[in-house]
């Protein structure tokens, strides 16, 4: 029988269609769809086994990408640590920023010129900043910059200066300041420290202050000196035992007396043909030299450095003079002015001369200071030294009235910063003049000076400490021309000033009969013992000199006898030796 069914007359059999696959949930939650409910029943009531077609597949949500996280992010996408981070940068950039800024345009450039100092120095620092503020501010009152000690005291130098005097350099946008160094200040370390609030900061520039080590002397050590004015060549003197002998007659009375050196005179200066020297016979003091060494004595010379002895205002024109002040107009004097370019240089010559013969020991300076007038230093002395007081009116005056009131005022003696002042200048002026000498001449061979006592030496414009700065090994302290009481004086001021570290000191005393007042030996020999007991404010003398032979034997020995002077002088010797040095 045929089958009479058709396709179209065939019962469809139900389809199940697949699960759908859940995929990443792209763009939010996608509403689900109602399945017919009699579909559902067929489902529950014949369950079949499903047959599976073939569904395209979706492709795979990619998942964006979001800025990189330098941490990771708690709670998911809440991004409050990664701002937190990012604020703190841009906080720690611009606090960095300020920092920078403030500690490049705000840093203060204080500084010492030098690495150390003398007492005969100028202590000198420079200052800048790149603060237009605070620059603005110095300009309109200069910075105040106090040296301070090492223990942090404010010092004050002379003339009054309680500050370093501060000026301005336009050219290289700094500051300069200058401050003379006290007198024989203690060596150390200084500052030079800035006042004023600068943004927290305390500048301050560290001062070196030092001395200057001399060559050592023999301990005891005796000089017998011998200001000589004759030819050498020529010379015939009465030796001790009453002969009159040459040359070696010097060396001879050095021994008798107990001396360990003779010291001479061999340069001065009287203007001869526009000469600088008197002609000297070297080979005559070669001799001297040789005969000295040869009966175990050290021998040295000297030169009148800047007192001259000419004759009839013959002011030759190598040199500039010094000026007095006389009815109130300048007039030169026979001393050798402390500004003259040449004078250092022909000293140097002369003591070359007399360095390069072996037998020759020690090399001298007499004279080496402001010997007469002085009133032409003035306007170098206020160009140095401005903070220095002025005489009234000052800047209405003509160049000698200003001269004539300023020798007023230095002999008034009645402004003490005017004379501090003064007297350390001048000072400072003798030890740049030691300075070039000694560059030329060398340290090889011991150098002595010989000072005025009075005042220590400053009211002549000499500091023994300056002086030992500058290269003077011995300083031999003239102790005369004094009455006991201006003697006592002198002793006070001496050794209120130095101790036995500070400057060797070879205390002299003359031998003359007036100079001490007619007292005669008892005088000398007291005079003596006090010196050598107390020069220095700590100890004895590291020396004595005798001055002179030529006045031991035919100077102004009053009713003695030239042995006489001499048995005291043996005298003074021998207690000077049994002193224990302290």
């Amino acid at each position: 029988m045929e089958n009479s069914d058709t396709p179209q007359d065939r019962p469809k059999k139900a389809v199940r269609k697949a699960p759908r696959r859940k995929t990443a949930n792209i763009s939010g939650p996608r509403p689900k769809a109602k399945s017919p409910a009699p579909r559902r029943a067929a489902k529950k009531a014949a369950p079949q086994a499903p047959v599976r077609t073939a569904v395209a597949a979706r492709p795979a949500a990619i998942r964006p990408q979001r800025n990189f996280r330098p941490f990771p992010s708690p709670g998911g996408d809440i991004r409050w640590f990664e701002y937190a981070i990012w604020f703190l940068l841009l906080a720690a950039g611009i606090t960095g920023y300020i920092l920078f800024h403030r500690a490049y345009y705000n840093k203060i450039f204080l500084a010492p010129v030098k690495t150390a100092y003398y007492h005969d120095d100028f202590l000198r620092v420079t200052l800048s900043s790149r603060n237009k503020g605070w620059i603005r501010d110095w300009q309109a009152a200069p910075p105040v910059i106090k040296l301070l000690s090492p223990s942090g005291e404010e010092q004050r130098g002379p003339g009054g200066l309680d500050r370093f005097y501060m000026t301005y350099d336009a050219a290289r946008k700094e500051w300069d300041g200058v401050f003379p160094c006290p007198w024989n200040a203690p060596p150390g370390k200084y500052a030079a420290a800035l006042g004023g609030d600068y943004d927290g900061q305390k500048p301050s520039a560290e001062i070196d202050i030092t001395r200057r080590v001399p060559a050592k002397i023999p301990p005891h050590f005796v000089v017998l000196t011998m200001e000589y004015a004759n030819d050498y060549g020529s010379m015939r003197i009465k030796s001790p035992d009453g002969k009159v002998i040459g040359r070696e007659a010097v060396a001879l009375w050095a021994r008798h007396l107990g001396a360990d050196a003779v010291w001479v005179l061999v340069g001065k200066t009287e203007g001869h043909c526009g000469q600088p020297w008197n002609p000297v016979d070297f080979d005559a003091v070669h001799d001297l030299a040789i005969q000295c060494h040869k009966h175990g004595l050290k021998f040295g010379v000297w030169t009148m450095c800047y007192l001259t002895h000419i004759q009839d205002g013959n002011f030759f024109p190598r040199y500039q003079w010094a000026l007095e002040v006389e009815n109130g107009a300048p007039v030169k004097v026979r001393s050798i002015s402390l500004l003259d370019p040449t004078r250092p240089d022909d000293i140097a010559d002369m003591l070359l001369k007399f360095k390069a013969m072996k037998e020759v020991d020690y090399l001298g300076l007499d004279y080496i200071r402001n010997a007469l007038g002085g009133y032409e230093l003035m306007d170098r002395f206020y160009q140095e030294m401005p903070w220095a007081p002025k005489p009234a009116g000052w800047d209405k005056l003509g160049e000698q009235r200003r001269m004539a009131a300023f020798a007023s005022m230095k002999i008034a003696r009645k402004d003490h910063d005017f004379i501090d002042a003064w007297q350390w200048w001048r000072a400072h002026r003798v030890g740049e003049i030691v300075r070039h000498i000694k560059s030329r001449v060398g340290s090889d061979k011991p150098m002595w000076a010989f000072t005025l006592g009075w005042e220590k030496g400053w009211q002549h414009g000499q500091d023994p400490v300056m002086m030992n700065d500058a290269g003077i090994d011995m300083d031999s302290v003239m102790l005369y021309e004094a009455t006991s009481d201006q003697f006592a004086d002198m002793l006070k001021d001496w050794s209120g000033y130095i101790r036995r570290g500070d400057v060797q000191i070879v205390a002299g005393n003359v031998i003359d009969w007036p100079l001490h007042q007619d007292k005669g030996l008892p005088e000398y020999r007291l005079r003596f013992s006090k010196a050598m007991r107390g020069m220095y404010g700590d100890g004895n003398s590291k020396g004595i000199f005798i001055h002179d032979l030529t006045r031991l034997i035919g100077g102004r020995k009053g009713p003695l006898s030239t042995e006489q002077w001499a048995e005291s002088t043996r005298a003074v010797i021998s207690e000077f030796r049994s002193l224990k040095d302290k």
